[in-house]
């Protein structure tokens, strides 16, 4: 199995919380209350773990939750790089309300202050040596008062021989031509083509593009025989869904997984999306039925 740097700078103590039927403006009474270690990083690192790979966590954490979210992720078997600071990490609340369906995300702000030196210290931590890891997977933003920079920085330290960025936002343009994948969703493709028009066609060397749509299809661009190719995967409908949060960092955790266990790039992508939205079935992020991966797998059409 392979050696992961997972960059996961924001996690959050999550609360989530079922009612049978919530009214915006009313008391609302919960059912049932889960309380789990999340974040994009921390859900992309445990899933790691549990496919047996070495997952190595960076970090930003403080306060009582920050300790809750770091003997939490021990506990899954994923090795820790911690950068602690003064301020409480955040919590962050999900709400499901059972009757529509329907999921609400409550994500409190998190920040880092210049006397903290954070930068230089989470840079301290990485392992100068080229090649200390197999993958690096950067996950979702940096907290505020910090630079997006700090991915570019550790991508040139570490030059590994694959590696997954899952983020967007404020990244530098010279990473997105440096890593091997980029994961983002309908959304996010939309909002670089806005800001930057035929920004993908200039990413010379990115062989992959992993784009996600919820419950829609999803697409890989790469490169095959000298030009752009498109794969399109339908999904399939899902009855009795549960909790769709974090299905985004499962299918990047197994898309990883597949890939780096020499799974051909199209087939890992379809094996991702299985798991990813068999994680919809269940409460917490990361955690599947494998009787509900192997029948949506079964289930996904390709063209």
């Amino acid at each position: 199995m392979a050696k992961v740097l997972v960059v996961g700078l924001n996690p959050a103590w999550q609360i989530t919380l079922e009612f049978a039927s919530f009214h915006w403006g009313q008391v609302n009474r919960a059912e049932v209350r889960h309380e789990f270690v999340a974040g994009k990083g921390q859900n992309v690192a445990k899933v790691l773990s549990r496919f047996g790979h070495e997952a190595w966590l960076l970090q930003v954490i403080g306060g009582a939750n920050g300790q809750r979210v770091e003997e939490a992720l021990c506990r899954e078997g994923v090795h820790l790089l911690n950068v602690r600071v003064a301020l409480e990490s955040r919590v962050c609340s999900t709400i499901i309300d059972k009757a529509s369906g329907q999921v609400t995300e409550l994500v409190e702000p998190f920040q880092v202050g210049p006397e903290e030196d954070t930068m230089r210290r989470a840079l301290e931590l990485i392992p100068s040596k080229p090649g200390s890891f197999d993958a690096v997977i950067y996950c979702g933003t940096v907290p505020d008062g910090m630079s997006p920079s700090l991915y570019l920085e550790i991508q040139q330290r570490v030059n590994p021989a694959f590696s997954v960025l899952d983020s967007f936002r404020e990244i530098p343009r010279e990473l997105l031509g440096m890593v091997s994948c980029l994961k983002i969703n309908v959304q996010e493709f939309e909002e670089l083509e806005k800001s930057d028009p035929g920004w993908a066609g200039r990413l010379e060397g990115m062989p992959a593009i992993l784009l996600t749509d919820g419950p829609r299809a999803a697409s890989l661009l790469a490169d095959e025989e000298g030009k752009r190719q498109e794969w399109r995967f339908h999904l399939p409908r899902l009855e009795n869904l549960q909790n769709p949060i974090g299905a985004g960092d499962t299918v990047t955790a197994a898309f990883a997984h597949y890939f780096l266990s020499g799974t051909p790039l199209s087939e890992a992508f379809r094996q991702a999306l299985a798991v990813g939205s068999a994680s919809c079935l269940t409460l917490i992020p990361g955690e599947y039925r494998d009787e509900d991966r192997r029948r949506i797998l079964e289930e996904i059409r390709t063209n």
